[in-house]
């Protein structure tokens, strides 16, 4: 059995402009259309602290633009509390707003 690559992304301030939980920014059409084109390729890993309702607004706002996560804060064949993925996409972790043309460009989509 081979492992499935997964790119793990966060919601707020990643793929939306603002970072401010539970108010949700817009969606980065550019983080859309990078994800789109990393989903040909990945599995999606949508990795969010909202739950509930508020992950349902998000998981709502995602499917207007037809993008569909693999999975949602979880990878229900891995076991461990943080899941093993190729990458993690994260404005916390860059420290500064993502930019999604040079994470295409990385990724070569």
């Amino acid at each position: 059995m081979t492992q499935d690559k997964i790119i793990a992304v966060d919601f707020d301030g990643t793929i939306t402009t603002k970072s401010s939980y539970p108010i949700t920014g817009n969606i980065r059409p550019e983080a859309i259309a990078v994800l789109k084109k990393l989903q040909k390729q990945y599995k999606l890993l949508l990795w969010t602290v909202r739950e509930g309702k508020d992950l349902a607004q998000a998981l709502r706002m995602l499917r207007e633009y037809d993008l569909v996560f693999d999975y949602v804060n979880e990878i229900p064949e891995q076991t461990s509390r943080k899941p093993h993925v190729e990458m993690w996409i994260d404005d916390k972790g860059y420290g500064t707003q993502i930019d999604w043309q040079k994470i295409g460009e990385y990724f070569n989509v």
